[in-house]
């Protein structure tokens, strides 16, 4: 039999997945053996935590729909979990429970949980109240390239940019065409690989996401020279690029809610290839660390 999940149980499983203790497994949609029937039944989450030398085992099952859960499912819960192979049930479900639901889920020793929509008071417990910000990749724009000249640095374009270039005297080009093609074939790379590595150095607040980044390179290149209109042989072989870097960000919106004393926000993005971008974000009333998961999902 397949094993199924929906985006509800997935959240679910993420949370317990960080709240877990050190060591605690936690798998969704697991076959439990059925003591009684002798079969393997399916639950939506197991929960399992070696406590001294023993296993113990938690069922949680999960109910996403548009109104609170009636007597009618933890009935049904009853039924499918008091011969299961586990030590405690848990029913979570997005829109709550009706009070007869949860007397008689009191009554059989099963807990009810959901999802309760946080206000602006509750964020006065939690460590931080997350924003999420989508990022573009970077994009460069050659601004300026100058070479070095007697102690000081000149505007290529005072050498006319269609004035020949020789690399050990050998014709590689125009001024232009050399240095727009290391541009192009280098140095975007070399700005990507560096912004991947330390973006959170450089984009340290929502605001710089929107700064002009002023980029500078040096670039030795040996034996490198032009021949201008007159016939002057001009050394190249120390070069500045000037570039200037910009992006496109995104905020997402989120919904942020409380799960047993636990904080949730999530929030989806569609990106411009049509993909969607899933966030989740998790803190603990005491953590001052965020547990941080995103998928993307193609076309």
């Amino acid at each position: 039999m397949p094993k199924r999940t929906n985006d509800f149980q997935s959240l679910i499983a993420f949370i317990y997945n960080r709240i877990s203790p050190k060591g605690g497994k936690v798998t969704e949609s697991e076959m439990v053996f059925d003591k009684e029937a002798k079969i393997l039944r399916e639950v939506d989450i197991l929960v399992s935590q070696d406590v001294a030398g023993h296993e113990i085992r938690l069922a949680v099952e999960c109910r996403d729909r548009s109104r609170a859960e009636s007597v009618e499912w933890i009935d049904a819960l009853i039924g499918k979990t008091q011969s299961l192979d586990v030590h405690k049930v848990v029913a979570v479900s997005s829109e709550g429970f009706s009070a007869s639901a949860k007397e008689k889920a009191t009554a059989h020793g099963i807990d009810t949980l959901t999802l309760e929509e946080a206000n602006e008071k509750d964020w006065e417990t939690y460590f931080i109240k997350p924003g999420i910000v989508v990022m573009s990749d970077e994009y460069y724009t050659l601004k300026k390239v100058f070479y070095y000249s007697e102690g000081g640095f000149e505007d290529t374009e005072n050498l006319g940019l269609l004035s020949k270039i020789y690399q050990k005297e050998k014709h590689v080009g125009t001024i232009k065409e050399f240095l727009e093609k290391y541009f192009l074939d280098v140095l975007i790379k070399e700005f990507d690989d560096y912004f991947k590595e330390h973006r959170f150095e450089v984009f340290k607040t929502k605001a710089d996401l929107s700064k002009l980044l002023y980029l500078e390179k040096d670039v030795e290149f040996p034996n490198l020279s032009s021949k201008t209109t007159d016939g002057e042989i001009v050394d190249l072989s120390k070069i500045k690029f000037i570039v200037h870097g910009t992006r496109r960000s995104s905020t997402v919106p989120q919904k942020h809610s409380k799960f047993n004393k636990t904080m949730i926000s999530t929030g989806s993005f569609e990106d411009t290839d049509g993909s969607v971008l899933r966030f989740k974000i998790l803190q603990e009333p005491e953590s001052k660390t965020l547990h941080a998961n995103w998928v993307r999902e193609n076309k």
